[in-house]
């Protein structure tokens, strides 16, 4: 399978750290203006909730399958939209959104536990964030590549290259052009079956491994 150049690699990289950054730090925003007594009542974070938590039997198998579920489906639909030059806003977005939704469970948890707070969010995502943060960023790099390469197939962009060849900037154009690798339809395809794999691992250790973390954490809070 080809390998996008490293160069490429950390151009995109660098973008959706940004957005993601971007969408953090409106999360943290919202979560300080919605104020401390309602974020802290709300939600999982709830006080009902927890003590709920501490002894609750859960069933791993229909955990993962939910999961498998609302994860896999997310998949299919950003990877379908690859094919179209809605794949690279929507996964600029996808990375707004998560670091937005990061940016306000950090904040309620350190609103509701302090300090402790950021300790309970890094258990939260333990072990399957190691699996899910690194597929998701390979996903997404791929999913902006494909959908870059139908931009710059389409005939706008036969026009643009045009003008910018009777303005001299023909040059700046190509380079632009060539930060984007193309991959072909059975790369492509593996890359799906790949991070399909990556999040089926991820959502046994979410089902099986990760509660009963959560659940001693909760015991010795």
């Amino acid at each position: 399978m080809k390998i996008p150049r490293l160069k490429n690699d950390l151009v995109h990289f660098k973008l959706f750290a940004t957005i993601f950054m971007l969408g953090f730090v409106a999360g943290i925003f919202l979560a300080n203006v919605a104020g401390k007594s309602y974020l802290s009542q709300s939600g999982i974070l709830s006080d009902y909730y927890l003590s709920k938590y501490k002894y609750m039997e859960i069933d791993s198998a229909g955990l993962f399958l939910f999961i498998l579920q609302k994860r896999l489906k997310w998949i299919l639909i950003l990877w379908g939209i690859g094919f179209t030059i809605l794949g690279a806003p929507l996964v600029l977005a996808y990375s707004g959104w998560i670091g937005f939704s990061a940016g306000l469970i950090l904040s309620v948890s350190v609103i509701r536990f302090g300090f402790v707070g950021v300790i309970f969010c890094a258990v939260g995502i333990f072990p399957q964030g190691l699996i899910y943060m690194p597929a998701l960023v390979y996903f997404a790099e791929h999913i902006y590549i494909m959908s870059q390469s139908k931009v710059y197939g389409s005939s706008f962009t036969a026009n643009f290259k045009m003008v910018h060849s009777k303005i001299g900037n023909k040059q700046s154009f190509d380079s632009l052009r060539r930060t984007n690798n193309k991959i072909s339809l059975s790369q492509y395809i593996g890359i799906l079956l790949i991070v399909f794999l990556l999040f089926m691992i991820a959502g046994l250790m979410e089902s099986y491994i990760n509660p009963i973390i959560i659940k001693n954490f909760l015991k010795n809070l």
